[in-house]
């Protein structure tokens, strides 16, 4: 799903659910960074101005090193069996209960929704009342829906046309064969691999939403008396609609700014030699330095907090999960 469903709907939920608008916000944040957490550029800023730097693979020196994960690759068709392994089959692609064929055969790596390992990953994230961890297992549990049936390896199983001069072009890994279609709330397509079964992802959203709620619910609201506010939002037409529709409806949501959390935790630095001198006329645009260093801001930030809840998640997938 997109940041939508994963941010915008998720806090939405959260709030309906109980919890109070600070807690709705980080819970809605750490689903959404599931998929922005991811080896791509981040921008950042120094006394001199903003530019740009890659994911800090390291943090700190020898005897005293943090290392971050990522939960997403920026590229979706990497071909690296750790990328698939470590970092889709965790976060977007939750190996399911093994309950799907096609031809005849079954595939204990395809998700299916609302799986026994995706429910168990949640209610262990609920149980320790760890908001960081809930939004990350609420992020993918959405993608067994999402996702469902596809698998987060490259393998025939995610094949859903015949190879041909202009489709079985992208590697199927996942869904990429179909883009990013089965993500769109408002999107309706075909699964080829299912007698071209037609699929409506407004439907499954808005069952993954009742699902959802009923995990997160702790206060007196029933489903009945949220069912139509999550109905108005997903008949929006399209995702800035039901962006929009989100934002006057939950008026304590906060924008979403996929580094603020990192630049709230560290800081960085240039080498002098490569902060460019002032350009009165054009300006100055972000550039993009060789060397950059990284220190520390704040041990106790959303970021870190974030980057321990997504490492017991991997920590915990790997543990329960027998065919990973």
């Amino acid at each position: 799903m997109q940041r939508d469903f994963h941010y915008d709907i998720i806090f939405a939920l959260a709030k309906e659910a109980g919890y109070t608008a600070a807690q709705a916000n980080i819970i809605a944040y750490a689903s959404q960074y599931v998929d922005d957490n991811t080896d791509r550029e981040y921008a950042v800023a120094d006394a001199y101005g903003e530019f740009y730097v890659g994911f800090p693979e390291k943090i700190g020196t020898s005897g005293d090193l943090f290392l971050p994960i990522i939960t997403q690759a920026a590229d979706i068709t990497a071909f690296k069996l750790a990328i698939q392994r470590y970092v889709y089959a965790p976060f977007h692609f939750l190996p399911g209960d093994n309950n799907t064929e096609i031809n005849g055969k079954k595939n204990p790596l395809c998700t299916t929704r609302g799986c026994r390992n995706a429910v168990d990953l949640l209610t262990g994230a609920l149980k320790s009342r760890d908001l960081y961890g809930t939004g990350v297992a609420l992020h993918v549990y959405a993608d067994t829906w999402a996702h469902e049936r596809f698998s987060a390896f490259h393998e025939d199983w995610n094949r859903v046309y015949k190879a041909s001069l202009f489709k079985g072009l992208p590697p199927n890994i996942g869904h990429a064969e179909v883009y990013h279609k089965p993500d769109e709330i408002s999107g309706v397509w075909v699964d080829k691999r299912f007698s071209s079964q037609k699929i409506d992802n407004r439907e499954r959203a808005m069952l993954a939403s009742e699902k959802i709620f009923g995990f997160l619910r702790k206060g007196k609201a029933t489903w009945n008396d949220v069912k139509g506010a999550i109905e108005k939002i997903m008949s929006a037409d399209d995702l800035s609609s039901r962006v929009k529709l989100i934002r006057d409806m939950y008026p304590q949501i906060e924008n979403y700014d996929q580094d603020r959390w990192i630049n709230e935790a560290l800081l960085f630095g240039r080498n002098a030699l490569e902060i460019p001198e002032p350009d009165v006329v054009s300006g100055t645009g972000p550039t993009r330095p060789r060397f950059v260093e990284i220190k520390i801001r704040d041990s106790n930030a959303h970021w870190f907090r974030f980057q321990a809840a997504a490492k017991k998640h991997l920590a915990g997938v790997l543990s329960s999960v027998r065919t990973l």
